[in-house]
């Protein structure tokens, strides 16, 4: 059974009906990606970098040496904030039990 429900539409025209079904190919695409993302965020902090790099050494984005040092800084903090809660391990790492998985 689809569940839908009914709206008004801002022109006052009618109604229209929502329909609650499997997710877009779009947005199955974007969850492929971004699961790709927390599994090699190392990866992705690179290319975002070295595509920035790049296009200021192709005239493509035109920044200063002092510009450019400092957008470096600020994604290398940034990006290495989000990555460093990907990789860290844990302390004491368990199983979905609760049994310590070292010894």
């Amino acid at each position: 059974m689809e569940r839908s429900r009914r709206v008004a539409l801002p022109t006052d025209v009618g109604y229209v009906r929502i329909v609650a079904g499997p997710p877009s190919r779009e947005s199955a695409h974007m969850t492929a990606i971004l699961d790709s993302v927390k599994r090699q965020p190392v990866i992705y902090q690179t290319f975002v970098m070295a595509t920035i790099n790049l296009l200021v050494v192709l005239n493509l984005l035109h920044l200063t040496d002092v510009q450019l040092g400092g957008v470096n800084a600020f994604l290398a903090a940034v990006l290495g904030l989000i990555v460093q809660r990907q990789v860290t391990p844990l302390v004491r790492p368990r199983n979905n039990d609760k049994h310590p998985l070292v010894p």
